[in-house]
Formats: C-alpha cells, sequence, structure tokens
C-alpha cells in the first residue's frame, strides 16, 4: 500500500505538470514529423518504410488524433477532438454523442484487456466501449469531476482514474473497482 500511495502521489504531481509534459510531447511530436516528412520527401525506395496519413475525408471524426489503442482483435481505435473511431485497416466506424458519449473530446484510450476499450472524455465523464454499446460514468455515478484526464489498470480488474478538479485547479486521483 506505500508503493501505491507514492503512485498516486507521483500520478498527481504529473497531471500538475501536464503542461511542461505536453510542451516536451508536443516538440517530440514536431521531431518526428519533420523526420517522417524529410524522409517522405527523400523519396525512399525502402519497402520496410511506408508514411501514410488519414484525414476527416477518410472517415476520422476530426484531424486532432489524441489518442490510440489497439484491441486484441486487431482494431485500431483513434480518440480525437470531435469523437471516436475504429479502424479496420481499411476504414473507420465513428462514435459521438449519438452512440452513448457523453463528450467528444476524447483525450486517453486504454484496451480493457476484454476486447472493449476505456475512454476518457473532456467534460464527459469515463465511456466504456463493449461489444458495441458504449456506457458512461460521470459525476451522477461517484466519479470525482467529468473531465477525465489519465487512467491506468489496477489490481483486481480495477482502474485508477485522474480527474480535474477545475474549482481549485487540481488535479484527483480515484480508484475506481468493479467495473
Amino acid at each position: 500500500t506505500a508503493c501505491l500511495a507514492l503512485a498516486a502521489i507521483h500520478f498527481l504531481i504529473w497531471c500538475q505538470r501536464r503542461a511542461a509534459w505536453a510542451s516536451l510531447l508536443f516538440s517530440l511530436t514536431a521531431t518526428a514529423t519533420t523526420l517522417v516528412a524529410a524522409a517522405a520527401e527523400a523519396g525512399t525506395n525502402d519497402p520496410a518504410f511506408v508514411v501514410k496519413s488519414w484525414r476527416t475525408i477518410d472517415g476520422l471524426p476530426q484531424n486532432s488524433v489524441n489518442a490510440m489503442a489497439q484491441t486484441p482483435d486487431g482494431y485500431l481505435w483513434v480518440g480525437t477532438r470531435g469523437g471516436l473511431a475504429r479502424f479496420d485497416g481499411a476504414r473507420f466506424r465513428t462514435y459521438g454523442l449519438a452512440d452513448g458519449l457523453k463528450g467528444l473530446s476524447i483525450r486517453a484510450l486504454l484496451e480493457d484487456g476484454e476486447g472493449g476499450v476505456w475512454i476518457a472524455t473532456r467534460g464527459g465523464g469515463l465511456s466504456h466501449w463493449r461489444k458495441g454499446v458504449i456506457s458512461t460514468l460521470t459525476t451522477a455515478d461517484g466519479l470525482a469531476h467529468n473531465d477525465v484526464l489519465a487512467f491506468a489498470r489496477a489490481e483486481a480488474g480495477g482502474l485508477w482514474v485522474g480527474t480535474s478538479r477545475s474549482e481549485e485547479h487540481t488535479s484527483e486521483l480515484q480508484s475506481l473497482t468493479n467495473l
């Protein structure tokens, strides 16, 4: 339990410093984008190197991708600022408010180990897709805040959930079990 408490403290500190991490991530992303663009412009003939991008015209709900996860059945799940998409290798199936999401801005995705996907939303709580059905936990269900920042698996099938607490400009870590 001492290790778990220490991990929770580190997670809270990380959440409070996420602006610095976002800046670093942006820098790394910009560098990676530059390298990929340079390799693509060089016209490399290496068959192991393929550059392909997808946008809204290809079926994404929105062009800004915030999160990705892959389920054991091979689907690639993509979280954007405009909703969720499942990619089968050829086309996207999108999910939005009409499908059960309470918020369209997806912050994080996590494969649940049983073929489903956990979905962290900005302002829409914590959603879960399983067998084509999206269910959502919000503050009405005991979630600390509907702005979910991050999550991680806990022991015994639980989930650690990091949420915002906007009135204090801090973050809160919550353990959910029996999900």
